[in-house]
């Protein structure tokens, strides 16, 4: 999926669990993001890897190839759904409430 680095930091914070493998991680030359960088399955079950490639890297098995960014697209792919990624952001929030809670005491 076609993605600019501004698209990806508002779509960082909900990849959770998700590695960073790829060295190269640079939207600004490799624009396309891919949610199966270290491995590939058809059924999303391998997409536990983030990266990003040129459109001429992407090869016949990487999947379907989209040009217009699409967060809730991309994170279904990745096997996350909205409604777990805002329950995992509200804990994090308690969380850190929390602990900041605990620094003040």
């Amino acid at each position: 999926m076609r993605c600019t680095s501004e698209q990806f930091e508002l779509l960082k914070p909900k990849l959770i669990n998700m590695r960073f493998n790829d060295t190269e991680f640079r939207l600004e030359k490799y624009p396309y993001l891919t949610n199966n960088y270290a491995t590939w399955t058809n059924d999303g079950s391998g997409c536990d890897s983030i990266g990003s490639r040129s459109k001429d890297m992407i090869g016949s098995n990487d999947g379907k190839i989209y040009e217009d960014f699409n967060a809730k697209k991309f994170l279904k792919a990745c096997g996350i759904t909205t409604s777990n990624a805002k329950k995992l952001e509200k804990k994090i929030i308690k969380l850190v409430k929390e602990l900041s809670n605990l620094k003040t005491k």
